[in-house]
């Protein structure tokens, strides 16, 4: 039926696999943390159905090419690349078509689906960068807020405009280690050198 790759740390588990009489099939996958994409062809029974549950919302897919982020505070990035996600909180369905994406804000209905940039934004803008105590950094700055933003192999939370500010010790090369990873999983790293 499709692929599923996952990322590092990524927590995803199957809630549901079934075969119904008529021969289709049923998945429900949930994904707690980290970031997966699935490449599904289009089913070819009526009642074959894939949903990805989130601790934001859900997503349901007849045949796609898509991604998703969940954030360590449970929000919620979906990227289109081929076909259409259904994408559903609080009672509000949003259709993220190919070539867009969406944030869903754990407690909050989608937002708007806005333009996909190729496989994802992997621009890590920095605001700020200071050394706060012997080994700690206060780190500032900004992502596309569908991404993840992981620090010293640590998954940080960012706002829904993608703002962050954080606190995080580096190395004794007074280095911080950054990588920014799209839902459709594209990603880039950086070296952040404390000044």
């Amino acid at each position: 039926v499709g692929f599923i790759t996952v990322d590092e740390n990524t927590a995803l588990n199957i809630q549901e696999l079934r075969a119904m009489p008529d021969g289709g099939r049923v998945t429900r996958l949930v994904v707690h943390r980290g970031q997966a994409r699935l490449r599904v062809r289009p089913f070819t029974h009526d009642s074959s159905d894939l949903e990805i549950e989130t601790p934001a919302g859900w997503s349901a897919v007849r045949g796609t090419d898509f991604g998703i982020t969940v954030h360590p505070n449970g929000n919620t990035g979906i990227a289109t690349l081929d076909g259409a996600v259904d994408v559903q909180a609080q009672g509000v369905e949003v259709d993220v078509d190919a070539g867009f994406q969406t944030l869903i804000v754990q407690g909050e209905p989608p937002l708007p689906p806005t333009p996909l940039e190729g496989e994802g934004d992997v621009r890590l803008q920095l605001r700020r960068l200071t050394q706060v105590e012997d080994n700690l950094a206060q780190v500032v700055g900004q992502v596309d807020p569908v991404n993840l933003l992981i620090l010293n192999d640590v998954p940080q939370d960012i706002d829904a405009s993608g703002r962050f500010d954080v606190q995080i010790s580096f190395d004794e090369n007074r280095m911080i280690q950054a990588r920014v990873v799209t839902p459709l999983g594209r990603q880039q790293r950086y070296e952040l050198a404390i000044p």
